[in-house]
Formats: structure tokens, C-alpha cells, sequence
């Protein structure tokens, strides 16, 4: 059996190595008037909830036929134990890398059961 502590450790190591510090960030979700939350946030501020280290990398889809498709996506590897508390990554709203803001289009968690490797984030600038 697969020790999966071992291998988000070894994820981790890899990702800090090669990867460059991001910030990421998270859009206010506090509803204005909390007996109608349905109205919408309080404001439109952002809250910075971290900055790890990310590899970033463009995507390369192919389809059926082997063509590239989705040019412009790129991707980003987060470890989860990189967080000085670990927490769920799958709200993030934004990765800012390098002054580049990139919109967080769908979060995946990796890893089986209760144990997260890592993040991976589908990005379009």
C-alpha cells in the first residue's frame, strides 16, 4: 500500500524547489444584511488568504484528433502542507504570480481520502 504522507511530503519538497512565491486571494462572501444574504456581499474587497510557494505552467489539452485547444489556460501546483495552516484551497478566487493576475476558472484537491497532496488550479488571465 502507498504511504500518501510520504508522497505529499516528497510534493511539497518538489513544488517549494521549483516554484516562485503567489499570493492568493479570496473575493468577501459576508453577506450585507445577514437575514437576506441572497442579496450579495457586504463590498468587493478581496482578502489575500496566503502566499505559498506555486509552479505555473501553461496547459496543453489536445483533443480527439491530437490538436491543441484551450490556448491561454495555464495551471498552478499548490502543496497543501506549504500553508502555515493548512485549509481548503477549492474557494480561491485569484493567483496573483509576479503581477500577473490570473482567475481561478476550477480547483481541484489531489490526493486520496483524508489526505490532500496538493492543489491544482485551472487559470485564465
Amino acid at each position: 500500500m502507498a504511504n500518501y504522507v510520504k508522497l505529499a511530503a516528497t510534493a511539497k519538497r518538489l513544488i517549494e524547489l521549483n516554484g516562485r512565491t503567489v499570493t492568493l486571494v479570496r473575493k468577501v462572501r459576508t453577506p450585507a444584511d445577514s437575514a437576506k444574504p441572497w442579496r450579495g456581499p457586504s463590498g468587493t474587497g478581496n482578502t489575500t488568504v496566503a502566499s505559498p510557494k506555486a509552479v505555473v505552467y501553461p496547459a496543453v489539452e489536445k483533443n480527439e484528433d491530437g490538436q491543441l485547444v484551450s490556448r491561454g489556460f495555464e495551471k498552478a501546483l499548490i502543496a497543501h502542507d506549504s500553508l502555515s495552516s493548512p485549509q481548503d484551497l477549492t474557494d480561491i478566487d485569484s493567483i496573483v504570480d509576479g503581477g500577473v493576475t490570473y482567475k481561478v476558472i476550477k480547483a481541484h484537491r489531489v490526493g486520496p481520502g483524508d489526505v490532500t497532496i496538493h492543489y491544482e488550479f485551472d487559470l485564465k488571465r
